[in-house]
């Protein structure tokens, strides 16, 4: 009896050391190309680049390897390497579909429109094939009737302590090539406390890298009252992580101001985030801000955002911010809330209503501003 104990337990022994050894079992079967792909995904791109090249280099023929470096590369917009990998995995599996589709995808970023769609022409439809077509008609049809837009905003506002009602209105112009550039005229007139200021702004925009966009700005306002004398501003966005399909990529923004107002230098930094979700159906986003008021005091802020498409054409966005504003001539911590309903009427024109409410030291304001964007 005691030896047939005695063996019992050892089964058992074995069978508990068996099951707390599996797991590590199969992280050691765990293949390179799985622990790349899982790199990549988790946006540990280099990881995942040292394990597929080393993957390639010991089993030049293996067609996954080669598509997984492809996707890691273009992921980085490394879209010359990506393009290479790519073509090497099709070289060893020329029906690989999901290389032919990451190809489409490289010939739409670099904008080879036509190349991408004769690629797409020419394999079986799926709902990834699908959608990269109409994404890349969609693109086509706004390069081809959308070289300038026009932005038109009215506004006016109410104020608690028997204050004047202000209004706004704005006018903006601006031609984008087909390259990634845009330049933009902006005119502002703004109706305050019963004076009134312009504000003239040239800016210009470009697209550095597929990673990278960034812009310059400078204007002033002439007689300025209330509005800077002078200022410039530049910013830089990137997409970060994963850029194989940049409309669903995380955002980061930075912008800088340093403008001149009559009662002195007032100097800005915006730091931001965005990021979509569900298709672009919902995005979220929020910025810090840090400013040196007309006084030489650090002053800090945040805005948070988000928006939501509740139809087709149809997009809610809500906005609340905590923040320093420099619009009287001086600067001040406002507290504020948007409520804004954008409604596209065609691929061309679109408008959007916005519901504004703001807390600040002296005052509150209520307004409400009305804009439409129209481009030919």
């Amino acid at each position: 009896m005691a030896a047939l104990w005695g063996k019992q337990v050892f089964i058992a022994s074995a069978l508990l050391g068996y099951a707390a050894a599996a797991p590590f079992a199969v992280a050691e079967e765990k293949s390179r190309i799985d622990q790349a792909t899982e790199a990549r995904l988790d946006g540990r791109f280099d990881d995942a680049e040292a394990l597929l090249l080393a993957e390639t280099s010991e089993y030049p023929e293996n067609a996954d390897a080669w598509l997984q470096l492809g996707l890691a590369h273009s992921a980085q917009g490394d879209f010359d390497e990506a393009r290479e990998a790519l073509n090497r995995t099709l070289q060893i599996a020329p029906d690989y579909t999901d290389a032919d589709l990451a190809l489409a995808r490289l010939d739409w970023y670099e904008g080879r429109n036509n190349a991408a769609l004769n690629r797409l022409s020419g394999m079986v439809e799926t709902p990834d094939t699908i959608a990269l077509r109409q994404r890349i008609e969609t693109a086509e049809q706004t390069d081809q009737t959308s070289a300038w837009r026009l932005d038109l905003a009215v506004g006016r506002s109410t104020l608690t302590q028997s204050l004047p009602d202000w209004t706004e209105l704005s006018g903006a112009a601006t031609y984008q090539t087909g390259s990634g550039q845009s330049y933009t005229l902006l005119v502002d007139y703004a109706d305050r406390f019963n004076t009134s200021d312009v504000y003239l702004e040239g800016r210009a925009g470009s697209r550095l890298s597929p990673r990278f966009t960034g812009y310059l700005a400078a204007g002033g306002a002439p007689d300025a009252i209330f509005r800077p004398e002078w200022a410039v501003s530049t910013g830089l966005t990137a997409l970060i992580g994963d850029i194989t399909d940049p409309t669903d990529a995380l955002r980061a923004s930075a912008d800088f101001r340093y403008a001149q107002y009559p009662a002195g230098v007032v100097q800005s930094g915006k730091f931001g985030v965005a990021k979509p979700f569900a298709s672009d159906t919902f995005r979220l986003g929020g910025s810090l801000i840090l400013l040196s008021d007309e006084q030489g005091d650090t002053r800090r802020g945040y805005v948070l955002q988000g928006e939501w498409q509740a139809a087709p054409a149809s997009r809610i966005l809500l906005t609340y911010a905590d923040a320093p504003e420099t619009s009287d001539g001086i600067t001040l911590d406002v507290k504020s809330a948007v409520l804004a309903w954008r409604q596209s009427v065609s691929d061309r024109q679109s408008f959007q209503i916005n519901l504004v409410h703001e807390t600040r030291s002296a005052y509150d304001r209520t307004g409400i501003v009305v804009s439409t964007s129209v481009t030919f």
